[in-house]
């Protein structure tokens, strides 16, 4: 971490504790914790579904919104101070959707949509954002059961980003 600088050490204690929070069942410091992490680096922003407690263990609605309204309260109030240089405050954000994929698991994909004459990075793109909505989608029709399943649940979008790109 020390030697590329990497923030990565600032957001995994963030996320220890966000995962802690959630055990606990703390929707508002989850959603705080788990704000601060992707305010650092924003991967953290794909276990947003999975640590959503929208339903309570009756089955009730009760303060659903409270864990992603902390979330992005806590997210826009770190940029805030930044707003004044524009669009620069993504800085290396918009190029990640240009980078190399995961050439062992979307090589195939990568060559096809080439040889075709269509934009590979447009198609992988669209593939990444079709397994992770198929995995919130599962999530949001099966909460989960309680704490520990949730942190179980964080595996499966880390796991299909990490598949299909290096970023």
């Amino acid at each position: 971490v020390a030697h590329s600088a990497h923030v990565d050490a600032l957001v995994l204690p963030l996320l220890a504790a966000a995962f802690l929070a959630r055990l606990k069942g703390r929707p508002v410091l989850t959603g705080l914790l788990l704000g601060l992490a992707a305010a650092t680096k924003l991967f953290p922003v794909l276990l947003l579904p999975a640590l959503w407690q929208w339903k309570d263990a009756h089955g009730r609605h009760r303060s659903a919104w409270m864990m992603p309204l902390a979330f992005v309260a806590t997210f826009a109030l770190t940029y805030l101070p930044f707003l004044s240089i524009g669009t620069a405050v993504l800085g290396f954000l918009p190029d990640y959707f240009h980078q190399a994929f995961n050439f062992l698991t979307s090589a195939p994909i990568y060559y096809l949509v080439f040889q075709a004459g269509g934009s590979p990075e447009l198609v992988i793109n669209a593939l990444i954002a079709a397994v992770l909505l198929g995995i919130y989608l599962f999530f949001l029709l099966r909460p989960a059961a309680d704490g520990e399943t949730a942190l179980r649940r964080c595996l499966w979008p880390i796991g299909a980003y990490t598949l299909l790109t290096v970023n």
